[in-house]
């Protein structure tokens, strides 16, 4: 698994909307008041599975631990290139959380929910309101 693999390279409409989030905010950042994200990944709990049998694989929570962090990485270092300021989370084994609720009663397509990046505006730089 790297970031090229599918389900995990962002799609040509993720890189876009990146980029217009970076056009937004380029003004805003400046060295005394720079823009700051922080940028979390996820993973369904969906098991991976072997291709030619469908079994469940037995490393599947790590794939999963995998996946969201290099989702994570490779937007953080998208807006980094970019400039920003960016804090971005690695999830420990011990401590992988998802958003949304993703049960298989719910069905497949809930899975979907959890397979995504939150990119969270920590601070506005120069575009921050005075408070």
């Amino acid at each position: 698994m790297t970031a090229d693999s599918l389900g995990i390279k962002p799609a040509l409409r993720h890189l876009d909307l990146l980029e217009l989030l970076s056009k937004a905010f380029q003004p805003c950042h400046r060295a005394d008041a720079p823009v700051e994200f922080a940028v979390t990944g996820y993973a369904s709990t969906a098991e991976f599975r072997v291709q030619t049998t469908g079994e469940p694989m037995p490393e599947s929570d790590e794939l999963n631990l995998t996946t969201a962090n290099l989702r994570a990485q490779i937007i953080g270092d998208y807006l980094q290139t970019q400039g920003f300021n960016v804090e971005t989370k690695q999830w420990s084994e011990l401590d992988l959380e998802r958003p949304y609720l993703d049960d298989d009663q719910l069905g497949p397509d809930q899975q979907a929910l959890n397979r995504t990046v939150f990119v969270d505006l920590k601070s506005a730089g120069a575009c921050e309101l005075a408070r």
